[in-house]
């Protein structure tokens, strides 16, 4: 039998090769196998056929899961056929951010300057981060002085950690082209595009780049001035810096010094004074700093950090401390920061917390060191660990995200976002707006989610129309008695008034016990002490700077860049309904 439907596929066109691949890919659909289900379908588009590209097109109309769709999509977009330009062009503006993303790829690796314009609108008006982020990828590869101008003035209207993947892109980029688009952005550019510019260049440190650091120490900007400084000093003194080492002397306030170590790590500045001060930045000094020195530290020490970082992660006060620390033992890419690591994930379970915020972050740190999908499963973690802990490889911290399986949902979820959070304040708006269907909604959401979440979970629930409508002062412990009175007190909830979307926040931020915010709204603020949304956005980004509170965003019936920025900087998700 076997060999009949080989000698059928030989007569359509299919070599043995495909009919392999075929079945393989088969097998994997069986079991969901997602990976291999990408792998197998990319080895047939590899084939670069005719046949290969009819039965992919077929299996995709047929797909149902957004994974499978997406794994034969990326797989069509590879191929170079007369066929794909059209069906990529017909994708380039979809709604699935997925596919608009991966159509342009495809289309610049088509043909490269035909595209360059799609390119560049998808990388400057994208309000997705993971399409800016193939943008940015396909960007660099074209590694011309229009490329680096794009990646340079653009980088000022992205949020820091998306710059810093643009610094990361321009490093592949010739001195002497990098050099000239540095050049014209320091004459003409935005601030933020200034300092992106100087801190692609300065960490070169090439004599090459010495005209362009000197112009940019004439620049308006303190920031661009220091790094270009720094910069130069680094090319004839590696590793020492008088600019730098002023910079620690000086820095008192918080804000001060909080901009220092953010520059320092934006930067990249490795100076023995900086990473001294860093070190003594974890333990001492300003409390609500430490965080903040933790997650520097790892990133500019490195596998050195890693003892302290460990030490850190058991540290109760302030709450955000093992946070920064576990991003720090991350931001070492060193595989040293496994082992404690995932001892603190079971320590947390045991102690009852496995749905926490530490726990979030902690599961976090271990997916971008290792790339494995475990989630809050310290098990899982734990006997990965052993069985792999020896000559595994750290990942690489550009490697796709978009497409990796995750684990199963067993966090408890509002509005879909998956809350893992053990003191979680919801911000929801009950203004004139909500009325009907939406307020119906946002009943049955907080009814079901407090129905099933932890009886040691503490919640606050604030409302807010033109008014600001607390239940509670402060988090509650979600016991029977508190769970009752929550629900009846849902269950009146009234849609009237204006929309005062500060105020409600402010309420929330308050209480220095919360560490996630869940904030729900269906229209712009008309009531508060600020109505803008660009200001409430960079207000809130600064304020939460020491407070690390990650904030999920559900805009209903609306889409407005400022909260999903807002979200995007706090490392929360962002959705629309």
């Amino acid at each position: 039998m076997a060999s009949v439907v080989l000698i059928v596929a030989l007569l359509l066109g299919e070599g043995p090769d495909f009919v392999k691949l075929k079945a393989s890919y088969m097998d994997a659909l069986k079991t969901s196998k997602w990976r291999e289900v990408r792998s197998t379908a990319r080895a047939i588009a590899a084939t670069g056929t005719r046949p290969a590209l009819g039965f992919l097109n077929s299996e995709l109309k047929l797909a149902a899961e957004d994974t499978h769709r997406r794994a034969l999509f990326g797989a069509i977009a590879l191929m170079k056929r007369p066929e794909v330009v059209e069906f990529l062009r017909s994708h380039a503006s979809s709604g699935d951010p997925y596919f608009r993303a991966h159509a342009v790829k495809g289309l610049a690796a088509q043909d490269p300057k035909k595209h360059f314009g799609l390119v560049v609108n998808l990388y400057d008006s994208d309000d997705d981060p993971r399409v800016r982020r193939v943008a940015i990828e396909t960007l660099a590869a074209y590694k011309d002085e229009a490329a680096a101008t794009t990646l340079l003035e653009g980088a000022a209207a992205i949020p820091v950690a998306e710059q810093q993947r643009v610094v990361r892109a321009l490093v592949g980029f010739d001195a002497e082209v990098l050099a000239k688009a540095a050049f014209a952005v320091l004459k003409g550019g935005d601030p933020e595009a200034q300092l992106v510019a100087m801190i692609a260049v300065s960490a070169r440190a090439s004599d090459k780049f010495a005209t362009v650091l000197d112009l940019g120490r004439q620049v308006k900007d303190r920031r661009v001035r220091l790094v270009a400084t720094a910069g130069l000093e680094r090319t004839k003194t590696p590793g020492q810096s008088s600019t730098l080492r002023a910079m620690v002397k000086k820095a008192k306030s918080f804000d001060a010094l909080w901009d220092l170590y953010d520059l320092i790590d934006r930067a990249r500045l490795r100076d023995k004074i900086l990473i001294d001060a860093l070190k003594k930045g974890c333990t001492g000094g300003k409390t609500l700093l430490r965080p903040k020195a933790a997650q520097t530290y790892g990133r500019i020490a490195g596998a050195d950090a890693v003892p302290l970082l460990a030490k850190l992660l058991h540290a109760t006060k302030p709450w955000q401390l093992p946070i920064g620390a576990a991003r720090g033992l991350a931001a070492t890419r060193d595989g040293d920061a496994v082992e404690p690591l995932v001892a603190a994930l079971e320590r947390a379970e045991r102690d009852g917390a496995q749905k926490s915020r530490l726990t979030l972050e902690l599961s976090m740190a271990l997916e971008s060191l290792t790339g494995q999908p475990f989630g809050l499963r310290a098990d899982l973690w734990r006997r990965w660990w052993t069985e792999r802990g020896t000559g595994f490889t750290i990942r690489e911290i550009d490697e796709p995200l978009w497409e990796e399986e995750t684990a199963a949902a067993d966090e408890y979820a509002f509005y879909g976002i998956q809350v893992r959070s053990q003191a979680v304040a919801f911000v929801c708006d009950v203004s004139g707006s909500m009325e009907g269907t939406k307020l119906d909604t946002l009943k049955t959401e907080l009814s079901r989610f407090l129905k099933r979440f932890s009886a040691t979970g503490r919640f606050n629930l604030i409302f807010f129309n033109d008014k600001v409508l607390p239940w509670k002062k402060r988090l509650v412990a979600c016991k029977k008695k508190a769970r009752h009175e929550a629900l009846s007190h849902i269950d009146g909830l009234v849609a009237a008034g204006a929309t005062n979307l500060w105020d409600a926040l402010q309420a929330a931020m308050k209480d220095p016990a919360v560490d996630t915010i869940i904030l729900l709204s269906d229209g712009s603020p008309t009531a508060g002490k600020i109505q803008a949304l660009p200001k409430i956005r960079d207000t809130f980004t600064i304020e939460n700077r020491a407070r690390m509170v990650l904030v999920h965003v559900i805009a209903i019936e609306q889409d407005p860049r400022e909260l999903r920025e807002m979200a995007n900087a706090s490392g929360g998700s962002y959705v629309t309904r």
